[in-house]
């Protein structure tokens, strides 16, 4: 009701705001956009770097509840300590805080200090939320050739797709010499795994496409970008319809694992796709409990994983096949494929066909995010009950 609530309040806004100051969005196209703000999607039928401050403002606002308030409320039902949230939203201020700053020495070589520090604040916001939105036509096509505005970004993405637990966790490793809980360093391993693979691989299937006018150190480094990004990071360097056929399943891979739970980013979590793996090749080693760092994995938390994958793949075949019916050959089975990987993973990429699609086809993009952010949370919520009320003496290996 709280995410309903709140898209209903920015939908009406921006309509109301495009009403007054002449910028051509329909009420269902201010609802398709607060849905995105709200779930950090970003997806967008509208070009952001056209419309005035404030819808702008509005936008970042949305941004900013949405992001933080799953991430307050997913680590409050883990850990049910009321200070947690507040910790959440100073620690995610202070971060965005500090991305601001390179983030305005970049742009200000290009912009008057007043823009560019409204452009710094805002893709701060984006990027830490995981949402991908930019004030740029045309994403972050015009650094593809840079360095701070792209390095910024993925910093930012990685923490907020770490989210406020496992941050805590590696703090607490760092300067504490606390041990990291089994939970987080799957986070953490599967995440760094992800990216250096996803980079390998997207160097390898796009140096001669997308990238292909770029120096090797260049090539590389936009590889690691679209790596991270593609997590429900939502940002792009180089134009997606010049992706390669590798590219495109690569990414659609990516931004269907999405982020950690209790992050600002979206996906099948990588502790679900962690335990999956460890479930595979331990069954196949033909071992009868499936164990990670001497921890017993719970057979609840395996079988959790597994019915959260079968849901979201249901979701997304399901999906799919509505996009298909409903623009009647229109669009490319591949292109349609991949916004509904994008919608239910809130990752906010998009092969270009957003803007065009038709009305019943906007709708159903609407309830695959809501259904990616709302409805895998509500998932991993009862999740974590119903763990924390058969183990309640138990350290088992979970999701607390």
């Amino acid at each position: 009701m709280g995410f309903l609530s709140l898209i209903t309040a920015g939908s009406l806004l921006l309509w109301t705001l495009g009403g007054f100051y002449n910028v051509n969005i329909s009420l269902l196209d201010a609802v398709f956009t607060a849905v995105s703000a709200v779930c950090t999607t970003g997806l967008t039928v509208i070009d952001f770097a056209a419309v005035p401050y404030v819808m702008q403002i509005v936008l970042t606002v949305l941004i900013q509840c949405g992001g933080l308030g799953i991430m307050s409320l997913i680590t409050f039902v883990i850990t049910r300590d009321y200070k947690d949230i507040i910790r959440v939203c100073v620690i995610s201020v202070i971060i965005e805080l500090i991305g601001i700053l390179p983030l305005y020495w970049a742009f200000q070589k290009s912009f008057e200090p007043l823009r560019a520090f409204r452009y710094a604040a805002f893709h701060s916001v984006s990027a830490f939320c995981n949402a991908g939105f930019s004030l740029f036509s045309y994403n972050l096509t015009p650094y593809v050739r840079g360095l701070a505005v792209s390095g910024v970004i993925m910093f930012l993405v990685i923490l907020g797709g770490l989210g406020f637990i496992i941050l805590r966790d590696i703090w607490n490793f760092i300067f504490k010499r606390v041990k990291i809980p089994g939970r987080s360093l799957l986070a953490i391993q599967v995440t760094f795994w992800l990216i250096i693979a996803g980079t390998f691989l997207i160097y390898l299937a796009e140096r001669s496409h997308s990238l292909r006018d770029l120096p090797l150190s260049r090539t590389v480094w936009n590889a690691l970008f679209f790596s991270v990004a593609s997590r429900t990071g939502g940002f792009n360097t180089a134009p997606l319809r010049l992706l390669s056929g590798m590219g495109i399943f690569i990414m659609v891979f990516l931004m269907t694992i999405g982020t950690s739970p209790a992050s600002t980013g979206g996906g099948l979590k990588t502790t679900n796709f962690g335990i999956l793996i460890l479930s595979v090749i331990q069954n196949l080693m033909g071992k009868k409990k499936i164990a990670y760092h001497g921890q017993i994995v719970a057979m609840n938390t395996i079988i959790s994983a597994l019915s959260l994958a079968a849901v979201y793949m249901m979701a997304l075949l399901g999906g799919t096949l509505l996009l298909a019916a409903s623009t009647e050959g229109a669009f490319s089975l591949r292109a349609l494929f991949f916004e509904a990987v994008s919608a239910i993973g809130n990752a906010g990429l998009s092969l270009g066909i957003t803007p065009m699609l038709p009305m019943f086809s906007k709708i159903i993009v609407i309830l695959l995010m809501l259904l990616g952010r709302v409805g895998m949370a509500v998932f991993i919520i009862r999740n974590i009950e119903s763990e924390r009320n058969k183990f309640k003496s138990e350290r088992d290996f979970g999701y607390f």
